[in-house]
């Protein structure tokens, strides 16, 4: 089965223009190679409620289209075809990278806190068996509406005891840290790269604000 890259947008905010500035273009580029479905959907109030949205975007386009999903954040761009997309093995629903922080941050945390989750860039396997899982991530997201999404995703992963199958970090390349530094890990060959634009427009989201 073919992928599609599916992802969105608020309409009237900065995030709008983000994803004309670069995962549309950067789509484009690519032309009939790439299938994709980028939305604008209704802004939701914060930051935090539109990206709890994406469980619910997700099961939207697995019901829309037969393709496999691949989402990807409104700042991403596509620097080449990400070929590994139709080679992700038929075992595995979910496809992800799973980040090193100490590599990626230079310091040490706990066990349990030293892999993280991206959601950035997702791979889910359109059957049956995902969409109850990602179902499950919606209605939890949900129930615990304050929680990151892809922290309650990983959550749900592991609660049902799903395989995933880790993306290289070439295919979730964070632009700079936190603090504006450039990374400590270095990638050379990214296929995608995420901007992490929310940094700066995340307290700018509400429902009276219109951007033109």
């Amino acid at each position: 089965m073919s992928f599609i890259i599916v992802s969105y947008y608020t309409i009237d905010t900065p995030y709008q223009n983000v994803a004309n500035d670069h995962l549309i273009p950067s789509l484009k580029k690519l032309g009939k190679d790439i299938k994709h479905d980028v939305r604008g959907v209704p802004n939701l109030g914060s930051w935090q409620k539109n990206t709890s949205y994406k469980s619910q975007f997700i099961i939207e386009m697995m019901e829309y289209h037969k393709e496999n999903i691949v989402f990807l954040d409104c700042d991403a761009d596509i620097l080449k075809y990400p070929k590994l997309f139709n080679e992700v093995p038929k075992e595995h629903n979910f496809a992800c990278h799973i980040l090193d922080r100490k590599a990626w941050y230079g310091m040490e945390f706990h066990e349990s806190m030293s892999k993280e989750l991206l959601s950035g860039t997702l791979f889910v396997r359109n059957n049956q068996e995902s969409k109850a899982i990602v179902q499950e991530w919606a209605v939890t997201c949900k129930m615990a509406p304050q929680v990151w999404e892809q922290m309650i995703l990983n959550l749900v992963l592991k609660k049902n005891n799903v395989k995933v199958y880790e993306l290289p970090l070439s295919y979730c390349y964070i632009k700079s840290l936190p603090d504006g530094r450039e990374p400590i890990v270095k990638c050379d060959d990214a296929i995608i790269v995420h901007n992490q634009v929310s940094r700066k427009f995340r307290n700018k989201v509400n429902p009276c604000q219109h951007t033109p």
